[in-house]
């Protein structure tokens, strides 16, 4: 039994000094380069399209690899979108814009989980409402990929309109890039 809390603990700290590690880089990056958070967006964005893509085309041994990028993928956009929606909108309705990020994951959850895979997936089985296989969902996988595209052009969009906020907000950046 204490070996396995141990590992638990261990497992739970790993996490947290990733988390923190990672929020240090973000800071030095944002105040040092005044490289905009939604750059890291997009990067996270670029992720899980590989992670989508090995889900339509991968095979069983890559769902663990997958699982692990898009749950880093989440973890970024759910970081890097607090903080840039105050360097955007300020504080003065934060707490209504935060309850906007928040509603966003269930509501998308609901679109592209409920909706957009249940209809792609009624549809490959067909009259039977059996399907076997990757191809159940591969045109869902392929599909969400897409959107990431889509959500990489807004990303760097939203980079480069927010530029001239950076240089407001962090004038002593030593690149300009």
């Amino acid at each position: 039994k204490t070996k396995r809390k141990r590992e638990k603990y261990i497992a739970r700290e790993r996490c947290l000094a990733q988390v923190h590690v990672f929020k240090v880089f973000l800071w030095c990056y944002c105040r040092m380069y005044t490289i905009p958070r939604p750059v890291w967006m997009s990067i996270g964005q670029a992720l899980n399209i590989v992670a989508n893509l090995l889900f339509a085309f991968g095979r069983q041994s890559f769902l663990m690899p997958a699982s692990a990028i898009m749950g880093f993928c989440f973890g970024v956009q759910v970081s890097v979108m607090i903080p840039t929606a105050s360097e955007l909108f300020g504080l003065k309705h934060f707490g209504v814009i935060y309850n906007f990020i928040n509603m966003s994951i269930p509501l998308t959850s609901l679109f592209f989980s409920a909706l957009l895979a249940g209809f792609l997936y009624d549809r490959k089985a067909g009259p039977s409402n059996i399907c076997y296989g990757m191809q159940c969902f591969q045109l869902t996988f392929i599909t969400l990929g897409c959107v990431c595209v889509v959500g990489i052009l807004v990303s760097l969009f939203l980079s480069y309109r927010i530029r001239p906020v950076y240089k407001t907000l962090y004038p002593s950046g030593v690149h300009d890039t």
